[in-house]
């Protein structure tokens, strides 16, 4: 795939909250810019305003009647088990703040969720009277650890070399006045402070609103690409919080074959101009100049690792390894910037099959939390199907998560109505040791006990991600069991009762 610029039109509202010249109104906002902090939320006058906003993301701008409120900004933790504790949160700001008629306050989140180091910097911001072809621009530099930075605003085509830069040696959690500059096209590039040549992140072409406000905020990169890509952008306008990355940054893709076949796949990235069904030599890493990729013979329960491309859309070509008289399959994937993409490869290919009859699952990676541990699991069961056939009106599967190696008796479940396909995205734990239960319920006989198709003790450590595909033995039959897809969660049985 030829690389192009990176374009991202920031048009995600250009407007402030209280830009009227008779407003009688103040606003306040929020920036998420932890990057190992947990979603948080914001309390007004003990309140819920704005709640459950992620890493690189916040709220709208909230207006109020100008005088003093009481804020509170509030980390999420992972269940404690206390019915008491609902929600459980951590506060991490709770202060009086001020503003006044047309003012608008931003709470910048900074700091370290794993050393408790979390600070909230309050950025005092205006959004009204933007001259016309202006853009007012303003930075905050949010990236703990981060060494000083220049920032530059410049043409496209401009020289880092021969610029100025728009923000100077910025240390970490200094921000800029507000400036009016030419809004329209331009580039945005963050160096080490006093050396154009060391580039951290380059934006490439973007397009900065007319008349409208942002502050950008320089913040950590925590994917894949992060040792060659460190820092990334947030920016905030009056309505919206948008990312930006290095214009270098790739996407990242693995593929799983989880198809419970004794045979192997073979699995092609390829261009979209590239015959969809027509079989290919499997030749390692790629065969010619629009296959990308070629992973050969993969077994089943093979986890690929992940392997960089650019980003965009292409085909994914899924084939039989032998015998050749099975044509392949192709599905469309479209992996963006920064992405980490699993897909799975489903389903199982008969002995009569003459047509590789697979389907895909596919999921994004997520980045670490350090008071949390993060599971997901991923039903791709054939037998698990199977096994509520009989009656789908009142059979169904349903997950337990249970501390470790408990009796299901006056459990609920946590999940139901488990399918192939069904997918419980990642889901925050105290660190410790749980029982992962995959049972068949009638729900016809409410005081039938569930009968247990899969049962294994976990132990999830804080900061770990794991994901967890319930799949088949080799023939999409059972007994089930667990492929873990990333952290190993240290999968044990239970004891034997006495």
């Amino acid at each position: 795939m030829k690389r192009t610029g990176l374009v991202v039109l920031l048009a995600l509202g250009a407007g402030g909250c209280v830009s009227g010249d008779s407003a009688s109104s103040g606003a306040v906002r929020v920036l998420h810019a932890v990057a190992d902090a947990p979603r948080m939320s914001l309390y007004v006058d003990d309140k819920l305003k704005a709640g459950n906003f992620d890493y690189r993301s916040g709220s709208t701008y909230l207006a109020y009647p100008a005088g003093e409120y009481d804020l509170r900004l509030a980390e999420r933790l992972p269940p404690d088990g206390d019915p008491d504790n609902d929600p459980d949160e951590r506060t991490i700001f709770n202060a009086p703040v001020s503003f006044g008629v047309n003012d608008e306050v931003t709470l910048v989140v900074v700091g370290s969720a794993a050393s408790q180091t979390e600070e909230v910097l309050q950025i005092p911001t205006r959004t009204r009277g933007v001259p016309t072809g202006k853009t007012r621009l303003q930075v905050v530099h949010a990236s703990t650890g981060t060494a000083p930075v220049d920032v530059y605003v410049i043409d496209e085509d401009a020289l880092v070399t021969a610029s100025t830069p728009f923000a100077a040696g910025l240390a970490y959690k200094a921000w800029t006045p507000q400036s009016d500059i030419t809004g329209g096209d331009a580039r945005i590039v963050v160096t080490a402070a006093g050396n154009p040549a060391a580039v951290l992140l380059d934006t490439g072409p973007l397009f900065l609103v007319l008349e409208g406000t942002m502050l950008v905020a320089v913040v950590a990169n925590t994917g894949l690409e992060a040792a060659e890509h460190p820092l990334s952008l947030t920016m905030l306008t009056g309505t919206a919080a948008g990312s930006v990355f290095d214009q270098d940054t790739r996407a990242n893709l693995r593929v799983v074959n989880a198809s419970p076949g004794n045979y192997a796949i073979d699995a092609f990235l390829n261009e979209t101009s590239v015959d969809d069904t027509a079989r290919q030599a499997c030749v390692p890493p790629a065969p010619d100049g629009d296959t990308l990729l070629a992973k050969c013979a993969l077994t089943y329960g093979t986890v690929g690792a992940y392997d960089a491309l650019d980003p965009g859309n292409y085909d994914l070509k899924l084939q039989q390894a032998d015998p050749a008289t099975v044509t392949a399959r192709s599905f469309v994937v479209g992996p963006g910037p920064g992405a980490e993409q699993t897909t799975l490869v489903t389903g199982l290919i008969e002995a009569t099959d003459t047509t590789t009859d697979v389907t895909l699952q596919s999921f994004a990676g997520t980045r670490r939390v350090a008071t949390a541990a993060q599971l997901r699991l991923v039903d791709v069961s054939l037998a698990g199907d199977v096994a509520v056939a009989g009656d789908p009106t009142t059979d169904r599967l349903e997950i337990y998560v249970t501390p470790a190696c408990a009796s299901l008796v006056d459990e609920d479940p946590d999940f139901t109505g488990m399918l192939k396909g069904a997918d419980t995205g990642y889901v925050s734990y105290t660190a410790g040791d749980y029982q992962v239960t995959i049972a068949e319920s009638d729900t016809a006989t409410p005081d039938a006990a569930p009968v247990v198709l899969l049962s294994r003790r976990v132990t999830l450590a804080a900061g770990g991600v794991y994901a967890l595909a319930i799949a088949d033995s080799v023939g999409g039959v059972q007994p089930l069991q667990y492929l873990s897809l990333d952290d190993d969660p240290a999968l044990a049985d239970c004891p034997a009762p006495p």
